[in-house]
């Protein structure tokens, strides 16, 4: 079972699921320039360094900050929008293993986002799930028909 969130364009995106999508809503990154540097910083710098000489008071300061960070990118996809929370609730009630959470765009501001990070504020991370739900972005082509991958888990 695959959820699709596809940004024609970084401002808008809709969310579809099977044959059902919401109409294009608005989306504004609740990630600040800064907030992207700390990630960045943590996950590139610390992760790889963390045994050497470097600032883990800030490496705590973001990592704290994580859980907050996943869940406004939530609320900014899916809590403005009662279709949109629909879609999600029925992708989370399936239940099924396999399920894949798509970010679908071809504009860098939005493949660049902590999807990873994505926290339902009443639950936890996504991909904490049981079965899991696993999140990847895909290029998409500007102009083209976005048909959804079908996929089948491993064993």
């Amino acid at each position: 079972m695959e959820l699709n969130l596809s940004f024609p364009d970084p401002a808008r995106f809709i969310v579809r699921l099977d044959d059902d999508e919401t109409t294009p809503l608005d989306f504004h990154s609740p990630l600040k320039p800064q907030d992207q540097q700390d990630l960045k910083w943590y996950l590139e710098i610390y992760a790889a360094h963390y045994t050497t000489d470097v600032d883990d008071e800030r490496a705590e300061r973001i990592a704290e900050k994580l859980p907050d960070w996943g869940a406004a990118l939530f609320e900014a996809v899916f809590q403005n929008n009662r279709h949109a929370l629909r879609l999600f609730e029925r992708f989370l009630d399936a239940a099924e293993p396999g399920r894949l959470l798509t970010v679908s765009s071809s504009h860098p501001a939005i493949l660049a986002q902590p999807w990873e990070l994505l926290r339902d504020p009443s639950g936890t991370y996504l991909f904490h799930e049981n079965p899991r739900i696993s999140i990847r972005r895909r290029l998409a082509e500007k102009h083209a028909e976005q048909a959804l991958l079908q996929t089948r888990p491993k064993d």
